[in-house]
């Protein structure tokens, strides 16, 4: 098996628009030799299958591709992915971004070196301030600071940004964080957060596992692909995480 240092997956549904901006050309030129690329289709209906072909057959050294034989999610194209690279790779940490590459792979890559000793999973925090180069949609900018603060205190723990598309993990922990089926298919970046503190728990241990690193580069690329309706039932899901890990 080869050896990496660090494995990023970037689950892909429909996603034409973002393969085809300049940002992937960026992203293969800058992937360097201790690191893999993991794209997941999850059964695309627009072309993003065959965009992913080309960029991994010209790539072959730095990305690999996996196909969804059915529409899982993107929880769960995650989750499969980490469980493949268990099988084929050896590596130290893996980690996941958007499609959209709203964080940057050198972001991902300055957050990896975080994840070292007792941080066994690191993620990335979308806070503006100066200095920084944070782009958001005002309005999507305000719901999500009152969805993130309801998260926060589900969790019981002072996180400022649950769901920045960018989080890495060391190998120890992300073998128990993605060996079971989320509950939600959007809200999974919560249930990482239950499932971490529970093996902090498990095994008495007496640091934070943790660590929220400020993004200095997050744009915001077009829509968000979470349906208007889902934030009626986001609040059914979280319960329900809520409830399961309370147990």
């Amino acid at each position: 098996m080869k050896n990496y240092n660090l494995i990023v997956i970037v689950p892909c549904y429909n996603e034409k628009t973002a393969l085809l901006s300049g940002r992937y050309v960026d992203f293969f030129d800058t992937i360097p030799e201790n690191m893999l690329a993991v794209f997941v289709d999850d059964k695309s209906t627009d072309n993003t299958y065959n965009l992913l072909v080309q960029y991994c057959s010209s790539n072959s050294e730095k990305a690999i591709l996996i196909q969804n034989e059915f529409n899982l999610g993107k929880s769960e194209s995650i989750r499969t992915a980490v469980n493949y690279c268990f099988k084929n790779f050896n590596f130290n940490k893996i980690a996941f971004l958007d499609a959209d590459l709203a964080t940057p792979l050198s972001e991902c890559e300055r957050l990896s070196a975080y994840a070292e000793n007792e941080i066994g999973f690191v993620f990335g925090s979308r806070i503006l301030r100066l200095g920084a180069t944070i782009q958001r949609n005002y309005l999507r900018y305000l719901i999500g600071r009152a969805i993130a603060t309801l998260i926060s205190t589900s969790l019981q723990l002072k996180v400022y940004d649950t769901q920045c598309g960018c989080k890495v993990f060391n190998r120890s922990i992300s073998k128990e964080l993605f060996e079971k089926p989320f509950i939600s298919k959007w809200l999974f970046d919560v249930e990482l957060f239950f499932r971490a503190k529970q093996i902090i728990k498990t095994n008495q241990l007496s640091f934070n596992l943790f660590l929220e690193v400020p993004l200095n580069i997050w744009i915001e690329y077009g829509d968000s692909k979470v349906s208007k309706s889902y934030f009626f039932k986001l609040f059914y899901d979280l319960y329900k995480i809520h409830k399961q890990y309370h147990k």
